[in-house]
């Protein structure tokens, strides 16, 4: 299984029921997760999606802590992310030239794209531009 790593992030849904996401380093199956969610108090549903790129982290990560945080009253101290020590770092990404462009066919691919530029430290501008292809 080699080092197991962890960010965890609780979400409240309007319920007031309690549940995590969670991205981790292992290659734990799906059953694993369920049977130790349920010994764990975490009830009887997991699902596991495996990450298909470490760009795709951040995103998911804002997604989840953002969620409807302003709407959200957690207790005092409550440690809404979780991780585990010593995360791997992400590995070197080549930096495109600045004045290169590309166009992507979808908003999610895009999104991807920005993310890990702003998180390189770039300024990014973005021209959107719809059309059909004839």
């Amino acid at each position: 299984m080699g080092e197991f790593h962890y960010i965890l992030i609780p979400e409240q849904h309007k319920n007031g029921v309690l549940h995590i996401h969670m991205i981790a380093t292992n290659t734990l199956t799906q059953k694993w997760w369920k049977d130790n969610a349920y010994k764990s108090g975490f009830g009887y549903m997991s699902k596991i999606k495996p990450m298909n790129s470490a760009g795709n982290v951040p995103y998911y990560i804002s997604k989840y802590i953002g969620k409807d945080s302003h709407e959200q009253v957690w207790p005092k101290h409550f440690r809404r992310v979780r991780k585990s020590g010593k995360w791997p770092l992400l590995p070197e990404i080549e930096v495109p030239n600045p004045y290169d462009y590309e166009v992507y066919k979808t908003l999610h691919a895009a999104r991807w794209e920005v993310l890990i530029l702003l998180d390189i430290g770039y300024d990014v501008g973005i021209h959107c531009e719809i059309g059909i292809d004839t």
